[in-house]
């Protein structure tokens, strides 16, 4: 996703990391969160990548809403709240007495815990989940332009975990890929391929002004790389691949 502003932070979920001096997690925050957790539990939505599609907001905005690392912004809360069902008025009033308790209190919310259940590493897992984050490199990046002009749309990299021997696709939009998701449906399809045996993981979603990124493949099985198309009202508007890299 682009870099930006205030207003670029907002439409990302980008939300106020304050809660309590020790490191724990602050308890009003933690309930908010837990609540939130409840409230997609109850709702029927299969998933967080589920909810995302449905709140227009990226898996990692509505992750870290359900975590409770941070207090995630307003429009996240109610785009999450209102995608499960929830009553948006309780929640905007339960978001701002929460951000009351936060004022002048922070803390360091690298201990809390992941909102979503661990996967195994394996063909298909959810990066995150499977826990091959924490290590992550980018091995190749490029960009990628329209086909119709020499316009930039964004970057795409093939991410690798040295531990957890496992490759993925991410992509990152560019200003101009911004301005078309403002007027026009923009979608992505996201992912990775094993040259040697030919198989292909792929994810489409919904731009959503952030980081996205698809499933794993297992490396040490010879070259990976990442590939994009970027489809905008359907129709493909752009589309890259990385170099291919053989990984451990």
């Amino acid at each position: 996703m682009t870099a930006g502003g205030d207003g670029a932070d907002r439409v990302r979920g980008v939300g106020d990391r304050r809660g309590s001096p020790d490191g724990a997690a602050h308890p009003a925050l933690h309930a908010f969160a837990a609540d939130l957790r409840a409230l997609l539990a109850a709702s029927g939505v299969p998933s967080l990548r589920a909810l995302a599609r449905r709140a227009h907001y990226s898996h990692t905005a509505v992750a870290a809403a359900a975590g409770g690392k941070a207090l995630p912004s307003l429009e996240v809360t109610l785009a999450f709240v209102g995608a499960c069902g929830g009553d948006r008025l309780v929640w905007s009033g339960r978001w701002h007495t929460v951000r009351a308790e936060l004022d002048a209190v922070t803390f360091d919310p690298a201990d809390a815990a992941p909102p979503w259940p661990v996967q195994p590493v394996e063909d298909g897992a959810d990066p995150e989940q499977a826990g091959c984050a924490a290590d992550a490199v980018t091995v190749h990046a490029c960009k990628v332009a329209r086909h119709d002009a020499r316009t930039m749309v964004g970057q795409l990299e093939l991410r690798y975990s040295p531990r957890k021997h496992a490759a993925w696709g991410r992509f990152q939009g560019f200003p101009h890929l911004d301005h078309l998701a403002g007027e026009r449906e923009v979608r992505l399809v996201v992912g990775v391929a094993r040259e040697r045996d030919g198989r292909r993981q792929e994810y489409e979603l919904g731009y959503a002004f952030d980081w996205h990124y698809g499933d794993l493949l297992l490396t040490g099985r010879g070259p990976v790389h990442a590939f994009v198309r970027v489809l905008v009202d359907g129709t493909e508007i752009a589309a890259g691949a990385t170099e291919p890299r053989t990984l451990s």
